[in-house]
């Protein structure tokens, strides 16, 4: 039969010898007995009728029936007797063939931890007979399986992969940066927390998860210290399997979100935040149970804390007073499941307890540990004669205490109610204490009777170490083939990021080649709207030439005394058509201005009577020079809604300038001069001044030009 994968081979040979013994048969006999009985009485004619929560109460009740009979008794005999031996079988091979450094015991330990986390693998709702490991340190890898199965939350994980496939920015919160800072920060500089600083994998591992965390909050409130404190027992136990480098990869990522959230919603009321509904209910039960527990195991201890809480001094304190003064010294603590007051190994050890019966809903453990430490630290705490001393004696000595008088203390005063509350509802089963046995023979008996398994033969052990050397180069192979994708998965990922470059500078360069069409667009617009504006004015002056040549020749005709005249002035509306045409639209203001048509019709002007030939004279240079003024004056100034334009864009331009001139000042002086002072220099220290000043001025103009450019 094939062995199914992640199942030990001297596991597979234990279940078909139990299996195939006579005592496994007779156990089936009676549970089949017992099941048929109940059939019976139900009057049901086959059990394959029942529904599957009917059939899972008639097994728990046939199984209950049997469990003190001889049958299941011979059972556990047999099933110890054949685990001793498979297991003893196995590790004598491994000291014969492999000679490992490793002692017997430490082999023993690794076969029994791998046998349980591959049969927690295969059924996972056995994750209650981690109740046996009470008061117990679990192996990294029974307390990674451990933790997985009672921190299980797959909607939360299958959200965060969903998330982060459609838009990696919405798993990342608003304050990612603070979250990054602090998380570094408490890393390098917490006492406890030394040997994780340094890794970047880590520090992104714990950025990711509590990034996260606080996105799903939808909130813009910092986390609070706790909060980071909590996220540092599952990065321990999540380095014990797995590379700090491979820590930051998405799937241990989402272990780690999925543990950490699930267990934050699930700690208890007394851990969470003062705000929350049920935390000052919570609050006043445990500190309630601390206090109970603290006067009944240490009451000198428990009468000098009411002492120093009391609001009257020298008067004896009360229970109330005990409870008060000990929610103000041990929530900190408390809060952060004493992460940060005892070194990282005693925190584990205080977690896989508090985890392991997170399925049991009246175990609370929490209290008990809190005891313990005030306990372990008495003597420091009768010392003090204020309560602020009893913070600072946590602060500083809790670091100090170890994991094994954590397990002393509670197997001394605190084991059989702790295992009553975790076991009440557990069918009896064999433990690893001989003295609790129950007259059973003692598990492992066997290691001192079996004999050896005899020595192989040369070519059975050539051909076993050959079949181990293969196996090594296999995993030699397949360890490369491993870095050869993760360099492959490197390389691509470098050569999307250098494509993505690569169309960003183009990008760039196709803008700025825009940029500079334009403005070579506009510096054509602008070239030939002066080329026009010169050729009007040249135009306009040829016409001026023309009029002076006419007035010329007036002037040498005879003019008589009186004379009626009908010469009128070429007015500017009416001397070419040309003018009827609007100019060029201007850069500067982008006006439009509409032309109306000259007039049609040309009013006479007549000298009065009896004006002479002076007086003629006079007119038409007096109407000439009105003119070359109104030419002037529209050359110059424009009119209408251009006018008003230009004198506005002249006035900012005079604002702009003078604001520039004063900067200038500024920057080559360190204030502005007045005139006499620069009356005051030398002419050429006044002309290199003013040179600088100039320059200076200059470039704020091309400065100001560059930003306006479109980008």
């Amino acid at each position: 039969m094939a062995a199914p994968p992640g199942l030990p081979k001297w596991l597979l040979d234990c279940k078909a010898q139990i299996t195939d013994s006579p005592e496994w048969g007779a156990l089936t006999r009676e549970l089949f007995d017992a099941i048929q009985q109940q059939l019976t009485e139900s009057k049901v004619t086959y059990f394959t009728d029942l529904s599957e929560a009917e059939k899972t109460l008639f097994m728990q009740r046939a199984a209950k029936a049997i469990q003190h009979g001889k049958s299941f008794q011979n059972l556990q005999v047999n099933v110890s007797h054949s685990l001793d031996q498979h297991l003893n079988n196995q590790v004598a091979k491994e000291l014969l063939e492999d000679f490992p450094v490793i002692t017997k015991s430490d082999l023993v330990l690794g076969h029994a931890r791998d046998g349980s986390v591959a049969l927690l693998k295969k059924w996972p709702e056995m994750k209650n007979k981690l109740h046996l490991c009470l008061n117990q340190t679990l192996p990294d890898r029974l307390r990674q399986i451990a933790w997985k199965l009672f921190l299980h939350n797959p909607n939360l994980k299958k959200q965060y992969v969903e998330i982060l496939q459609s838009d990696a920015k919405n798993v990342m919160s608003i304050l990612d940066l603070e979250i990054v800072q602090k998380s570094q920060h408490l890393l390098e500089n917490e006492y406890t927390f030394q040997e994780l600083a340094g890794s970047v994998s880590i520090l992104n591992a714990m950025k990711s998860t509590l990034s996260y965390y606080h996105a799903r909050k939808r909130t813009q409130t910092s986390l609070i210290d706790s909060d980071y404190m909590l996220v540092v027992p599952f990065l321990v136990t999540s380095l014990a399997t797995v590379h700090p480098d491979q820590l930051s990869h998405r799937n241990s990522i989402a272990l780690l979100i999925e543990e950490y959230i699930t267990f934050m919603k699930q700690r208890p009321g007394y851990m969470r935040e003062s705000w929350t509904e049920d935390y000052k209910t919570a609050m006043q039960n445990f500190t309630d149970t601390v206090a109970t527990l603290l006067e009944k195991h240490d009451e000198e201890l428990a009468t000098h804390i009411m002492n120093l809480f009391s609001p009257t001094e020298g008067e004896m304190g009360t229970h109330e007073t005990l409870v008060e003064g000990l929610r103000a010294i041990v929530r900190p603590m408390v809060r952060s499941l004493f992460v940060g007051f005892l070194q990282l190994d005693t925190v584990m050890y205080v977690w896989d307890q508090y985890i392991i019966g997170l399925d049991v809903a009246e175990y609370d453990i929490v209290p008990v540990f809190t005891v313990i430490t005030l306990m372990l630290l008495r003597d420091h705490i009768l010392e003090c004669d204020i309560p602020v001393g009893i913070e600072t004696v946590l602060g500083d000595h809790a670091l100090k205490l170890k994991k094994e008088q954590y397990m002393y203390e509670v197997n001394r005063n605190f084991f059989n109610d702790l295992n009553a509350l975790l076991n009440k509802d557990r069918m009896d089963m064999p433990i690893l204490d001989p003295t609790q046995s129950l007259g059973l023979p003692g598990p492992w008996t066997h290691w001192s009777s079996d004999k050896i398994p005899p020595r192989l033969k040369a070519h059975d052990r050539r051909q076993a170490r050959e079949e181990r050397e293969a196996q090594k180069l296999r995993n030699v192979q397949e360890q490369r083939e491993a870095e050869e994708n993760r360099k492959q998965m490197e390389l691509q990922e470098r050569m999307e990021e250098e494509e993505r470059l690569r169309k960003l500078m183009e990008e760039d360069r196709k803008r700025i080649e825009e940029d500079r069409l334009y403005l070579e667009d506009q510096l054509e617009f602008e070239r030939k709207r002066r080329i026009e504006s010169e050729r009007h004015a040249k135009e306009e002056i040829e016409g001026l030439k023309k009029e002076i040549d006419e007035l010329r020749k007036l002037r040498e005709r005879p003019w008589p005394d009186e004379v009626e005249t009908n010469y009128q002035p070429q007015s500017r509306e009416s001397k070419d058509t040309r003018l009827d045409q609007p100019p060029p639209v201007s850069a500067a203001t982008h006006d439009t201005k509409t032309w109306g048509a000259p007039p049609s019709v040309q009013t006479t002007q007549t000298p009065p009577p009896g004006t002479g030939r002076r007086k003629v004279a006079e007119t038409v240079t007096l109407n000439l020079l009105e003119r070359v003024m109104d030419s002037v004056n529209y050359l110059g100034h424009s009119e209408g809604r251009e006018k008003e334009t230009l004198d506005r864009e002249t006035r900012n331009g005079l604002k702009d300038y003078s604001r520039a001139y004063e900067e200038a000042q500024v920057e080559v002086f360190g204030r502005k001069l007045r005139q006499e002072e620069w009356d005051e220099m030398e002419d050429n220290e006044r002309t290199e001044m003013r040179d600088k000043v100039m320059e200076i001025v200059w470039q704020k103009y091309e400065d100001k030009y560059a930003a306006s450019l479109p980008q």
